[in-house]
């Protein structure tokens, strides 16, 4: 009679126990595992078993269950079931190609990404530590592009507001205003600038933006504004065309007469205000006429008298038949000595009764013009070295104390003191 022996199964989290004949096989116990734990047939599984050295030992053949029943204890054999793991599949090799694959290049930080981490990392330093916020300000201007070195100088000069660097903070502000700085308003009420504030050379930088940044003239928009209330009547808007053609008249429109005869406007014709807005702009008609305009010379024009030209001309050589008797000539300051000419003297006459004949009176010699030198060109006096004195001393309160340095750079730059400093700082 067979004896009977205990099996003690673990799956997973699931334990089982069943009593099977002691001379059970290995494809018995397989059978027996995949009906208890509800597994496909034929699908894979690991048998294990705990031996007395307490190792996890495989079962796979029937020699080797026999092994693991001598492991029995109080007449139970307890066995680890499991399954072995998927197979991966493998992904299909890629086919090869012609052209060469290049090594993917690492991620590199934009700089202006960088320049922004500067700037607020530099911004919460300014307070508390602004000679480290201005160092950081410096590393950010060396990353900025030519477009946009604007606002780290202005940072720079506000540091060294705060450090008491007043030269060294209206150098960078104007710089900062040559890269193209324009709030003015932020210029004004910045309080870390309050340290160079009391400079002429900042009120005069201040002066400066406020002038390019006042508003430019509109050009006259009369034009385009009629022709807008044209395109209105068209459409029939009246009050649209109406207000356009106010507009037009208080912009300066005076073709009056065009105004009434244009055909765009018929829809307008019979309408009150309209006859208005024409009287106006045949009052600026007539406030234009009044204006002198300049005209053209005609040949009825007297034309301005030429000036005598300075240069010495030679004075033409007057025959003796055309001389006027010498004391008629008024007498002119010579510019050089001129010989007198000698006029024969008559003789006495012997008696009153007895009239000699008039004697034949020599000809005058011709006087002798010596030669006059060429004029030579006036010399013009030695200007002084510097003509922009109110700019030198700007640049003088700046910080900037080689005079000769400053005079030079002024000069280059016809006295404007934002490019003389760009000169002196290249």
């Amino acid at each position: 009679m067979d004896t009977k022996i205990g099996l003690k199964l673990k799956f997973q989290d699931d334990f089982r126990r069943v009593s099977v004949a002691s001379t059970f096989t290995f494809d018995e116990l397989s059978h027996q595992i995949r009906t208890l734990f509800r597994l496909e047939e034929n699908s894979p599984i690991i048998v294990k078993y705990i031996d007395d050295e307490n190792d996890a030992c495989t079962v796979s053949s029937d020699e080797e269950l026999n092994e693991a029943k001598r492991t029995t204890v109080n007449g139970v054999l307890r066995l680890v079931i499991s399954q072995p793991a998927p197979p991966v599949k493998k992904e299909p090799e890629p086919q090869t190609r012609t052209c060469p694959v290049w090594a993917p290049r690492c991620f590199r930080p934009h700089p202006f990404h960088d320049g922004r981490v500067l700037e607020t990392r530099a911004l919460g330093l300014m307070q508390t530590d602004p000679a480290a916020a201005r160092e950081v300000f410096i590393e950010q201007l060396k990353l900025s592009p030519p477009w946009g070195k604007r606002t780290p100088l202005y940072n720079i000069a506000c540091c060294d507001s705060l450090l008491g660097n007043i030269d060294s903070a209206l150098a960078f502000l104007a710089r900062s205003i040559d890269a193209g700085f324009k709030d003015v308003k932020h210029m004004q009420n910045d309080a870390d600038l309050n340290n160079i504030k009391h400079t002429g050379a900042f009120k005069i930088l201040l002066a400066d933006l406020e002038e390019a940044a006042a508003p430019k003239e509109a050009p006259n928009q009369a034009p385009q504004l009629y022709n807008l209330a044209c395109l209105q009547a068209l459409l029939g808007n009246v009050s649209g065309a109406l207000t356009l053609l106010d507009k037009a008249v208080d912009a300066g429109f005076m073709r009056f007469k065009h105004m009434l005869n244009n055909p765009d406007l018929a829809a307008l014709a019979d309408i009150e205000e309209f006859k208005k807005i024409a009287d106006r702009a045949l009052q600026n008609f007539q406030a234009a006429s009044q204006k002198p305009v300049p005209r053209r010379p005609t040949k009825d024009t007297p034309q301005p008298k030429a000036k005598p030209s300075k240069r010495c001309a030679v004075q033409r050589r007057v025959p003796v038949a055309e001389q006027k008797p010498l004391e008629e000539e008024a007498p002119a300051p010579a510019a050089f000595p001129v010989p007198e000419p000698v006029v024969a003297q008559p003789e006495p006459e012997p008696s009153p009764v007895e009239v000699p004949a008039p004697e034949v009176v020599a000809p005058l010699p011709e006087p002798v013009i010596p030669e006059v030198p060429a004029p030579q060109p006036e010399v013009p006096a030695a200007q002084p070295l510097f003509a922009f004195p109110e700019s030198l001393k700007v640049l003088e309160e700046m910080g900037f104390i080689d005079r000769i340095a400053n005079c030079k750079a002024l000069m280059k730059s016809f006295g404007d003191v934002n490019g003389a400093i760009n000169f002196l700082l290249a």
